[in-house]
């Protein structure tokens, strides 16, 4: 059974299509890369996917159950969210708000226990973010506040991580820490969907790419077979070149020069 799916999903701001007819399924063990050119609905379709939305047609089900019909604990227990643009005006420390984490765990909310307090610590050390573990979260930098909501999606044990670019302002170490913890929670079992502009990075860390184009899933599967000339021409108007790494295999993206799009 299919940890997230959406049938026939489709969805319009003030009557103009942002999304249509996606139909998609994620399984346990993997991480899914969402991408595609500015605008073309990727935050949206992950919202709905999240269940912050709700599609002007079609369904999103959580296993068996439409999630418009779930209660945020419910999807709190199965999905994890970390959005493009978090908070940042909250007067809450980085282990508070990694300890936001563990709400959905507990009947009430009375305070985190000997349980929490070990989850919690260990998704700071995962995200490099001990030695922060007592600053405000308003005196962060950008990378470093993206990094603490990541923290509080690892202590949220989800069963599926959906992330909108989570490496968009982290800098190369932590772009690259991110995207192996990501890694090896998908190695442990877990699921991960995330929406990414670093083809690079995609294509090295995501079994299988999605490629969306106004609205609709234009190309599916893995990253060597989404990856190609045509559609880097096509729906990211570059011209590149494809270099296959001669030591690890790694697909690499190089743009040679944008194309018009006329």
């Amino acid at each position: 059974m299919a940890i997230l799916s959406a049938e026939n999903l489709s969805f319009s701001y003030r009557d103009q299509p942002v999304l249509q007819a996606v139909d998609l399924q994620f399984k346990a063990g993997q991480c899914v890369g969402l991408i595609g050119a500015n605008g073309a609905g990727k935050s949206t379709l992950l919202e709905l996917l999240m269940g912050l939305k709700q599609p002007q047609q079609g369904v999103v089900y959580l296993q068996d159950k439409n999630i418009q019909h779930c209660s945020r604990r419910e999807i709190g227990k199965m999905l994890s969210y970390v959005p493009q643009q978090s908070p940042d005006d909250v007067g809450l420390s980085v282990t508070d708000v990694v300890a936001m984490g563990r709400y959905v765990h507990q009947p009430g909310w009375f305070g985190v226990n000997a349980t929490d307090t070990e989850v919690i610590q260990q998704a700071l050390v995962q995200t490099d973010l001990t030695h922060l573990a007592e600053r405000s979260l308003q005196s962060l930098s950008g990378g470093e506040r993206q990094r603490a909501f990541i923290a509080r999606a690892l202590a949220q044990q989800a069963s599926m991580i959906v992330l909108d670019e989570p490496t968009a302002s982290l800098d190369l170490n932590h772009q690259l820490d991110v995207m192996q913890l990501l890694s090896a929670f998908v190695q442990q079992g877990g699921s991960v969907l995330l929406a990414l502009h670093d083809l690079t990075l995609a294509a090295r860390f995501c079994q299988q790419l999605v490629l969306l184009d106004q609205g609709r899933i234009v190309a599916s599967g893995t990253p060597a077979s989404v990856l190609t000339a045509e559609n880097l021409a096509r729906y990211f108007q570059v011209q590149a070149d494809l270099i296959t790494h001669p030591d690890s295999g790694d697909l690499l993206i190089h743009p040679r020069a944008s194309l018009s799009r006329n």
